[in-house]
Formats: C-alpha cells, structure tokens, sequence
C-alpha cells in the first residue's frame, strides 16, 4: 500500500500583505504533484512585486507544483501617491519630509509631510483646502492622492478718521478698490477720503499717522496697515474771547494795512490775562494784523463802561499812532485829570503812538454831562468831534434828559480851535460824523426841534432824522431833515464812491420818505444826496422790521452792502441804489450774535466785526454764554471766506 507523501510549502511575505493557497489540481497518477494557486494580497498602501525562492516572476496569482519542500516569498512594497501643492492669494507654502520618502511631488504610503505656509505682507493664511484644517504649520500622513490648497487672504486694518481745530467740517468715506470686513478694510485698499468744511469754516489739512501732511479736501489713502487721519478744520470766523464778556465797538484798517480796535472787555485772561482783577467792563484797544493775529494791545486803565467811561471811536493820526475820543465821568486812571470827574461826564481825546503807547489826553467840558458819537480827521488835520450835551433845559418829548447838538474842532496838536452848538428848543442829537469835502463833516442824527438852527427846515413828525453839513469855518452848509408823522433816526453816514452821501436811519414811514412800509412799527430807510444837499433818492429798504435793524453801511461793487442784526442773527444785505434788497444772507446760533463794524475786504469782499453769545453758533467754541468778538471775511457773494 502506498500513500503520497506529503511536502511543506512555506509561504513568507516581504512587506505589507497576504498571500492565500488555494489547492488546484491532484494528479491522480502523480499523487504527490499537488498544483497551489498563491496570490498575493497586498494591504491598503502597499502593491505586490514580486515573488521569489521557488516561485518566480510578477504574475499574480501564480501555481506552483509541490513535489517536494518549497519556500516562496511574496514581496511587497509601499505605493507613491501623487501630492499637488497649490496657494490661492498672496503667499506661498512649504513641504518638509518627515518621514518616509518621496520624489517629484509623489510621497510613498504612510509618510509624513510638514506644510507650512507663508503669507505674503499684507496677507494673513487662512486655510487648508484638501485636508480641512487650519493649523499652521500642519503635518499631513500620506495616505491617499492629495491636492491640497494653502488659501491666504487679505488682512484687514483700522482706518481711524478724525477732526481736530477750532472748526468744524465733515468727512465722506468711499472705497475705490478694495473692500471692508468686520468694520476694518482689506490691505491695499484705496479709499477716498472727502473734507468738507462748514460755511463757518475751512479746511486746513489731513494728518496721517505716517507723516504725510496733504493739503487737498479730497485725498486716496491706500491701506497697508493701521492707520490714523485727522483733518483740521480752522474756523473762517476768527474769535478774540476771555472768559467774561467782550464786546467790539469799532475797527479801523490802517495805512500798514493793520486792523486796529477799540472795544470794552471784563475778561482777566485770554488777550487780557491779568491785566483786569476786578473784571470791571473796561476800554480797550488791540492792533491785529490781516490774520488776526495781536501785535499789540492796552488797557484803557479807568474806562469802566459801568460807572460812566467809555471809549468812543478810534481815528488814525496821518503822522502816526492813533486818536481815541472817549467820554469820562469818574476820573479814574488816565482820566484823573478830568475837570469834572465825579460831578458830570466830559469827552477825552487822547493821543497813542503806533505803539499805543499814550501820548497825550485833552479833555473838554460843558455844563452838563457830554456825549461824544464820533470825530473825524479833516484835510487840514484838524480834528472834529460830534457830541450831545444834556440840557436840561430843553422843552424834553423823549427820554429822561434833552440834549443839544455840540460840534468841537481841535488842532493836530489837541489844542480847541471851536466849539459851536446846534440846537432848538427841544432835543437834538448826533448819530454819527464822516469827512465831507475840504475841511468840512458830514454829521448825521436826530432832532425834534423846529426852531433854532432847524427853524428853517420842515418838522414831518414828533423826532426826525437828520443830516448836516459843517465846515471849519463853522458854517453850517445845509442841514437835511426826512420822516413822518411818527418817530425817525439818523444813525450813521456814509460817504459813497460816487462822491455822493448816503444817510441811513429808522423810519415809521410816511413825510417824505418814498417807499411803502411793510410792517406796522418801523423800517430802515436810505437817503442819497451830493455834498451840496441835493437829494438823489430815498427809499424805505423792504424786507426790514423793528426786529431786523441795520448796524453799519458799506458801498461796495456797484451796491449797498448793509450788517445788521435781524431777530437776534446776524443778517448780511445786498442792496441796490433804489433800496431794494438784491440778496440776503443769515448766520448765528441761538444767542445774540450781533455785527458792529463793516470795512472793506480783498477782491471787492468784506471784513465784519461783532460779537456773539451763541454756544451753539457753529463757530463759537467756548464754556459760557457771555459775548465774545467776532471777525468775519465775506466775498461779494455773501461767503464767509479765509481771514487773509
């Protein structure tokens, strides 16, 4: 009996895999030629190569014949996977083998690569495509195929835009290229920037955190990091303020080209710091350049406003310095020389350098309390004054005193040449003086007499206005009366760049000023007339109520440009030759803000002085509500342009 005999196959691997033995076929007649079908079963990330010791080649499956012992060993190997890299935005990534190997962009099972990317500036990484994952760096097991993206996208950063200055303005923010996220904007972004400023304001320039300085209202700003502007905004309205109240009364514009004013101030500080302890309401004068800037300054030590002292007008001396005529009742300071100090008011010229230094202080007086409106420099350079007298012993209609009309003329050298009073039997007073030809004024006013030196002219109501001529010979050349049957005043005289005279005044309507009243109390009127009196028209000026009154006249560019207040506003007017109102302009909060002198500006503009308590005023910046002085340029056209 035979049997077969039985032979060992030793299957080994080399590598990550399988195999499997399947028998096939038992030769009946070759017992022991058993056929063993192998194959080869590599795991996830290994391929079979090759077999090797009794069985040969690649094939797989593979049968092999047992006739005797066999050793077969099945080889397996790592498969390379395909790895793709890309970046989107700006920046790039990295690859380093850790472990396992890897060529031309082809990694073998089970390594390990480290991806690190790296953003360009300006740029943040913001993910892995392909592998889900945020980390940086981040190392990837090759497993499979990978196409994996490194996604970096823009960083974002602050624009900060403020303001800063004594004005006051908006900014207009535009993006032009680019884009925001989360309140910030992406790098390089172009974003335009626009500076408007208010009508009370202009723009000065942009400050950005870089130092760059741009001079332009509109500006591109292209963001490469955190950034910080400021646009500057100065106020066109110039401001002169203490803490306590200041006021302007008149401004004159020198042969320099200088402006200098007179004024009263309570203030301690500011211009006036520590030169008033005892915050009495007292004269000043201030010399500005065109920008307003101080070059000098003096307290009129003694002209307290409240006990009877006041600083008047203010006159250039064709030789130098300045004339300030002043009314003087206490006696105090420069006034201690006052006749009278104590008992009545007397006027005061007093001389200043053009350093306003105080040269000289002349003194006149009467029998009773003297009121001074104005003086003016003659072409002779004498010097005439208008001024009112109390007289109590005029046949009084109005007011607590009555009062006579007192015409002064003094030398250069302040020496009295005459004194000559104008007057009726009942109150006469002056407004206002202007030169007026060779050596003669221009005095405006008011006069409810009909006898005396108004015998000869026509009484249309109880108080009327006047104008009159007088030259330094005394002589009165003509005296020229309008009104009606209600109350009228002169308040101020011009002289017009025809040569001719323009009076300007109050009227409740009717006598023989021409022109319909619109309102049932009182209007402003004008009267033109050539310096011999013969009237070229007057006209009651529309658009005017008692609540809306004219400060101060100025003929400019072929028209009558008027200030004045108008329901506790400044109001702006240009006028035409028959009294017509041609535009009008409005500025102020909701204090009073009141104009009080008009001179004329570069290219045909204007200068305008007043003061204001408006808080809310958009060019008022200040912690209370008492009145600051105020200085404003306008162009022709009613703009508040650059103080120059």
């Amino acid at each position: 009996v035979f049997e077969r005999k039985s032979y060992e196959l030793e299957v080994t691997t080399n590598g990550e895999g399988t195999v499997s033995e399947e028998v096939v076929q038992a030769k009946t007649e070759y017992a022991y030629q058993t056929q063993v079908r192998l194959t080869a079963k590599p795991l996830y990330g290994w391929k079979f190569v090759e077999w090797s010791g009794d069985l040969t080649g690649s094939e797989n499956p593979q049968i092999i014949a047992i006739d005797t012992s066999k050793q077969v060993q099945a080889k397996f190997i790592k498969k390379f996977y395909e790895f793709n890299l890309s970046t989107e935005g700006e920046g790039s990534a990295t690859t380093v083998l850790i472990s396992g190997e890897g060529v031309d962009n082809k990694y073998e099972y089970a390594s390990e690569v480290k991806l690190e990317a790296v953003p360009s500036q300006g740029w943040k990484f913001s993910k892995w495509e392909g592998i889900n994952s945020t980390s940086n760096p981040v190392t990837v097991e090759i497993d499979s195929a990978k196409t994996i993206k490194a996604v970096f996208e823009r960083k974002t950063y602050e624009l900060e835009v403020t303001t800063n200055g004594e004005g006051k303005g908006e900014i207009d923010i535009s993006i032009i290229e680019g884009g925001i996220a989360n309140g910030k904007y992406l790098y390089e972004s172009v974003i335009k920037l626009t500076a408007t400023p208010n009508r009370y304001s202009e723009f000065e320039e942009w400050s950005l955190s870089n130092g760059v300085k741009e001079n332009e209202e509109e500006i591109l700003v292209n963001v490469t990091g955190d950034i910080q502007v400021q646009a500057k905004f100065d106020m066109l309205i110039k401001k002169l303020n203490g803490s306590e109240t200041d006021i302007v009364n008149d401004v004159i514009l020198d042969a320099e080209g200088n402006l200098v004013m007179i004024g009263e101030t309570e203030s301690n500080d500011g211009v006036f710091a520590n030169q008033n302890p005892q915050n009495l309401r007292l004269g000043f004068i201030i010399k500005f350049n065109r920008n307003f800037e101080v070059l000098d300054h003096l307290i009129i030590e003694g002209s307290d406003t409240r006990s009877g002292t006041d600083i008047v007008d203010i006159i250039e001396d064709k030789g130098g310095g300045y004339f300030l005529l002043a009314q003087d009742k206490e006696g105090r300071g420069v006034f201690n020389d006052n006749p009278t100090k104590g008992i009545r008011r007397s006027l005061a010229i007093l001389k200043l350098s053009s350093n306003l230094d105080l040269e000289k202080t002349v003194f006149y007086e009467d029998n009773d309390d003297l009121f001074g409106d104005g003086f003016v420099k003659l072409q002779n350079n004498n010097i005439m004054v208008a001024s009112m007298v109390d007289n109590p012993n005029d046949n009084v209609s109005w007011g607590s005193f009555g009062a006579d009309i007192v015409i002064l003329n003094f030398s250069e050298s302040l020496n009295l040449n005459w004194s000559k009073r104008i007057a009726g039997t009942r109150s006469d007073y002056t407004s206002d003086i202007v030169e007026s030809g060779t050596n003669c004024a221009l005095v405006s006013g008011i006069s409810e007499s009909t006898d005396g030196y108004f015998k000869s002219t026509t009484a249309y109501g109880e108080r009327d206005a006047i104008a009159l001529k007088i030259c330094q010979d005394k002589k009165i050349s003509f005296i020229k009366r309008y009104g009606g049957s209600g109350e009228d005043y002169g308040n101020e005289v011009i002289k017009l760049k025809n040569g001719n005279y323009l009076l300007r005044g109050i009227t409740a309507g009717g006598g023989n000023i021409n022109g319909n009243l619109n309102t049932s109390t009182s209007a402003n009127f004008i009267a033109e007339f050539d310096s011999e009196g013969n009237e070229v028209f007057n006209s009651i000026i529309s658009g005017y109520s008692l609540r809306s009154q004219i400060t101060r006249t100025i003929d400019m560019d072929e028209s009558i440009y008027t200030i004045g207040i108008g329901s506790r506003n400044i109001i702006l007017d240009k006028i035409n030759y028959s009294g017509d109102i041609i535009e009008r302009w409005s500025y102020g909060g909701s204090g009073i803000d009141k104009p009080e002198v008009v001179l004329p500006g570069l290219d045909n503009g204007l200068r305008v002085f007043g003061w204001s308590t408006s808080t809310d005023f958009n060019y008022i910046s200040k912690d209370n509500s008492n009145a600051d002085i105020i200085y404003m340029n306008f162009d022709k056209n009613g703009n508040i342009v650059e103080v120059k």
